[in-house]
Order: structure tokens, then sequence, then C-alpha cells
């Protein structure tokens, strides 16, 4: 079976962005649209006037609900399918 999803050609152009998520203070949030070899989500974020602002890394266990300024929260699954709400402080957005 490995050998036969192994073999599936995958494609060379993506869609650019999977979510878009707008936070309190306007800021827009862009998820990178997540491609098969990679092993983190992008997000991508956007002032109120459209300008770019940062890029944030975040592991893919982590389901994004909410971005509240310099703050992610996001659903953690563990290892037994509990569901624990979670919050992350972004460094440099304080």
């Amino acid at each position: 079976m490995r050998k036969r999803y192994e073999a599936v050609p995958v494609s060379e152009q993506f869609p650019a962005a999977s979510s878009i998520l707008v936070d309190s203070e306007g800021s827009i949030w862009v998820r990178r649209f997540q491609q098969p070899f990679l092993e983190q989500q992008t997000w991508w974020r956007f002032d109120n006037h459209g300008a770019f602002s940062c890029a944030v890394d975040l592991p893919l266990k982590l389901r994004v609900v909410q971005f509240d300024g310099a703050a992610v929260v996001a659903i953690l699954e563990d290892d037994l399918g509990t569901e624990s709400v979670v919050t992350y402080r972004i460094a440099g957005l304080e």
C-alpha cells in the first residue's frame, strides 16, 4: 500500500491559502496551503491596511480557532483523542 501511495504524483501547483481569520484588531491571518511535504502550518498576518506584518509557524497538531493580538487560541488533541483549548503568545507582537 505504501508503494502505491508514494507512486502517486504530487502536484507542482497548490493554492496559496486554505484558511482566513480576522483578529480583534482587524488584522487578517491567512493560513498557507498545507503542502504534503511541510511539517508545520504557516500563518501570515496582514494589518488592517493589508500590509504584510509577520509569519508564524505552528505545529500541525494545533487546530487554530482564533488570533487575538499577540496570542493564538487553538485546540490541541492528545494521543487519546482528548481535546484541550490552548493559548500561546506570539513573540514580537506584544
